[in-house]
């Protein structure tokens, strides 16, 4: 099973999650309506742990626990965050070592697209969820990614990495296959939302996207290293810096929700 994270597991890298988790793609606001007092939560793959956290602080006496493959991770997770009803397991996402029925929410961010084969994982996350309790998945949609004005150096990295993921057995677009996923696994009243991620030359929120693409490219350099040369990675990042004076920035994303029977 193929199921090798594209980039790099570096101590930037953690920082760059970090800012991800709590700022951008909505940050971890595409829980809000899944959180509610006492419940127990499973966030899966919780990389840097903010979206965890987050979720400690809306659920009262319930308890969040976060799992990931990356015990430095983890170890960073203990140490950075210390609510009483929060905490950290060194753990593989296609054999989660909780029993059947243990979670009110189980969910996952921008995991399902990293992994050939996403339904394993999915799968463990039902079992683990109670009858009545919800799945939640974010993940994104690489084909729905867009710079303005258009940057032919990104778009050439962009297809680039697509094709690493397609060589990998990955779907770098799986948002668009969440519905079928959902539908396939039996959970009851599948929802799905495609979320718009925008953002203008001079707001913060623009320097931010373009700040986390630019910091995407060092472990870019190094998996596509094969594919392409260190000019076309410096090209993008003058690229990026230009948009910071007149540019536009629009992903999407999509959000899937349902309901174990």
């Amino acid at each position: 099973m193929n199921n090798r994270y594209t980039l790099s597991d570096s101590k930037e890298e953690l920082t760059r999650l970090s800012i991800q988790a709590e700022e951008l793609y909505g940050g971890p606001h595409f829980l809000d309506d899944f959180l509610s007092d006492g419940a127990q939560v499973l966030d899966v793959a919780c990389g840097s742990g903010d979206i965890a956290n987050y979720a400690s602080n809306k659920i009262g006496k319930g308890t969040v626990v976060g799992i990931d493959s990356d015990g430095v991770k983890i170890k960073s997770n203990r140490n950075r965050f210390c609510a009483n009803n929060l905490k950290f397991i060194e753990g593989d996402a296609r054999a989660i070592i909780f029993p059947d029925n243990s979670f009110d929410l189980t969910y996952a961010r921008f995991l399902l697209m990293h992994l050939s084969e996403p339904t394993t994982v999915l799968k463990e996350m039902i079992r683990v969820t109670k009858p009545g309790g919800r799945v939640v998945v974010h993940e994104g949609i690489h084909d729905a990614i867009w710079l303005m004005p258009v940057k032919s150096g990104f778009n050439k990295v962009l297809k680039s990495w697509k094709n690493e993921m397609e060589e990998r057995g990955q779907n770098h677009s799986i948002g668009l296959a969440l519905y079928e996923l959902f539908l396939n696994a039996s959970l009851k009243s599948p929802n799905i939302k495609i979320l718009s991620h925008t953002a203008f030359a001079g707001d913060r929120l623009f320097d931010l996207y373009i700040k986390n693409w630019i910091e995407h490219m060092p472990s870019l350099r190094k998996i596509l290293k094969k594919k392409l040369n260190d000019s076309d990675f410096d090209n993008v990042i003058d690229e990026l810096k230009l948009l910071n004076k007149c540019g536009f920035y629009l992903e999407l994303t999509s959000l899937a929700s349902g309901i174990k029977s």
